[in-house]
């Protein structure tokens, strides 16, 4: 096919141990301006890196699916939390359930893409899950944010009692939660406690439901890829963005192999 067309994008959905060699005949054959990559990027970080060399030799730009970037709701606590409108993000609380590599990738992302990027981990315990058997585990842990603003417990859930994927950020002055997936988000500020005087109280201002079926994730994510394409706009999740889960993900695993120790996540250099 690709000796007959000049495709500007191609994406690539494939199980992730072809991709590099799927990547490398696509640049044999082609020249496409944009490869739309599913996550996980690559089955390690050197063969992630190895895909990004690749593209830029061929100067073609990489955007990778982590596609809750591609909501509305992520994007509007992403700007509140850049505004500072409920002051210093002092903690969160974690939930989720189906492994590190497959719910867990989605929140480590979501995390950095809304209030940065988590620095050092330490594995409090192990929870079974379904995914076990593939050696995608799932780990209760602590958390340590690059900027050592705020930290926070992600905890972990057997799917096999019910899938769940929560996220709550405490603020000085609010608090912020993406409930069911990020079908429904709720926004509390600080009030006046009405009967115990001289402490404050959180106060619900807002509430957005039914989200996800609102706008498909790849329908928008297909308005951002012609908007790269057409205009030059920055891909709003790179080959790093795509990188830095399996980052943290080997330091949990280190983690859980050296008892709970602290780990640090490094990015490495692309």
């Amino acid at each position: 096919m690709l000796a007959h067309h000049s495709p500007d994008v191609i994406s690539i959905c494939t199980p992730q141990h072809v991709r590099y060699q799927l990547i490398r005949t696509i640049f044999e054959h082609a020249s496409p301006k944009l490869l739309f990559i599913e996550k996980p990027v690559a089955t390690s970080i050197e063969e992630a890196l190895k895909i990004g060399a690749l593209a830029a030799r061929h100067h073609c730009s990489i955007l990778v699916n982590h596609s809750r970037r591609w909501s509305k709701g992520a994007e509007r606590i992403r700007q509140k939390i850049r505004a500072n409108e409920y002051g210093r993000l002092t903690s969160m609380h974690l939930r989720y359930s189906r492994g590190i590599y497959n719910s867990g990738s989605h929140l480590f992302d979501l995390v950095r893409f809304m209030a940065g990027a988590i620095s050092e981990v330490k594995v409090i315990e192990q929870v079974p899950t379904s995914l076990d058997d593939k050696q995608d585990w799932s780990y209760s842990f602590l958390f340590k944010m690059k900027d050592q603003s705020a930290g926070g417990y992600a905890q972990a859930y057997d799917d096999r009692n019910y899938n769940i994927f929560e996220l709550e950020l405490y603020f000085e002055k609010g608090k912020i939660e993406y409930l069911h997936a990020g079908d429904e988000i709720r926004f509390y500020s600080v009030r006046e406690h009405p009967v115990q005087k001289g402490l404050n109280m959180l106060k619900q201002d807002e509430v957005l439901e039914g989200l996800a079926g609102k706008a498909s994730s790849i329908v928008l994510a297909v308005e951002h890829v012609k908007n790269i394409v057409e205009s030059a706009a920055a891909p709003i999740c790179t080959l790093e963005d795509g990188i830095y889960p399996l980052c943290v993900a080997n330091a949990l695993i280190e983690s859980h192999q050296k008892n709970g120790s602290w780990e640090t996540i490094e990015i490495p250099g692309l």
